[in-house]
């Protein structure tokens, strides 16, 4: 006697639960990697913008370190403001290697603003006479440097900066929009520039 095997399908039911229970699955990995891609879009802006941010300052210390005739604030003569109320100057000048004036500013678009001058002229204007050093998307906010180690020439300079290696604090705050449509990333920066060359007093 045979014997016949009959094969059973899958049910219109059980085919409508496992599509949908396929399509519920799908579209939540959908929406995690969209999400995904999203956090990763913001997080490689914002790496640019940092990272054109630490360019600008590391450039600005750099300069500093092999720079002489430090001048806080651009006036010749008056170079000290460690102790000028805590707030330091908003410019800060100095002799480049090549023997060019270079001067630092906040410009008035918000930018850490560079102006250099083949003799000693200071930076008039930040906004005609400087090139910009941060990206748009950066909006500085405050921008002070404090100066130690350098001073009038003479007895006018304080006993306590006569023997001080020359330092440079530099004190940046503001915010970066990496995306237009997202909120601010506010920021405080400080660093500190020592001169590689001494100019101590006997």
């Amino acid at each position: 006697m045979k014997t016949v095997t009959t094969q059973r399908g899958y049910s219109l039911l059980e085919m409508l639960v496992s599509i949908g229970l396929f399509s519920l699955v799908m579209l939540l990995a959908t929406g995690a990697f969209i999400k995904f891609m999203a956090l990763e879009k913001v997080a490689r802006y914002t790496n640019d913008v940092t990272n054109n941010l630490t360019f600008a300052v590391d450039s600005m210390a750099r300069s500093i370190r092999t720079g002489t005739n430090y001048s806080c604030g651009g006036t010749a003569g008056v170079v000290n403001c460690w102790d000028d109320g805590q707030f330091g100057q908003d410019s800060f000048s100095f002799t480049d290697d090549q023997g060019r004036t270079i001067t630092y500013v906040r410009r008035g678009d918000g930018a850490i603003g560079r102006c250099t001058h083949s003799d000693s002229s200071t930076c008039l204007d930040s906004l005609t006479d400087s090139v910009a050093l941060t990206d748009k998307r950066i909006s500085i906010e405050s921008l002070n440097f404090f100066v130690r180690g350098i001073g009038p020439a003479g007895d006018e300079q304080p006993t306590a900066t006569k023997n001080t290696q020359p330092q440079v604090l530099i004190s940046i705050r503001g915010e970066m929009r990496p995306e237009p449509d997202k909120p601010p990333i506010r920021f405080t920066i400080q660093t500190l520039a020592t001169q590689r060359l001494l100019e101590l007093s006997p």
